[in-house]
């Protein structure tokens, strides 16, 4: 195995954000959203060679501590998920986005970075299928316009 120092810049992976819910109605809804993460980030390793980036299972467990965090506030939390998706390649719809608030704010950041004025080059991946973690394909920029117009927001 290499070690860092070893590794040129080709050589690096690409990284990708997964897009879950993480709010739930209580603690057993929020615990099953967690486990949904984790089970997003093996299906695109399994299926594409990106790195898994979850700000889901980054900060599991963090609304415990907010009396430790100086009350932070959602503020912080958007602002940390908009510079971990500054710096992916690819977002991973996985699948539940479309019920999240915060995925569908995600999704239309992404799409202002792809469509603005300085345009990026990122990858969208959904699942192919409604059953769950099956095909993981990617996805144009117009097909995700046209789920986000029949979202009731």
């Amino acid at each position: 195995m290499k070690n860092y120092n070893e590794l040129k810049l080709t050589e690096l992976i690409q990284l990708c954000y997964i897009a879950t819910p993480y709010r739930g109605a209580n603690d057993l809804a929020i615990e099953q959203n967690i486990l949904d993460a984790r089970k997003a980030a093996v299906a695109l390793m399994q299926a594409t060679d990106y790195f898994p980036m979850s700000p889901v299972l980054n900060t599991a467990g963090f609304e415990h501590y907010e009396e430790l965090l100086d009350g932070k506030g959602d503020r912080y939390w958007l602002n940390g998920t908009k510079e971990l998706l500054n710096r992916c390649n690819a977002i991973y719809m996985a699948p539940g986005w479309e019920a999240s608030s915060g995925c569908i704010g995600e999704i239309e950041w992404v799409l202002n970075q792809m469509i603005g004025t300085e345009a990026r080059d990122i990858k969208i991946f959904i699942n192919s299928d409604d059953e769950g973690y099956g095909i993981i394909v990617e996805v144009m920029v117009g097909f995700i316009l046209d789920i986000l117009k029949r979202i009731d927001k």
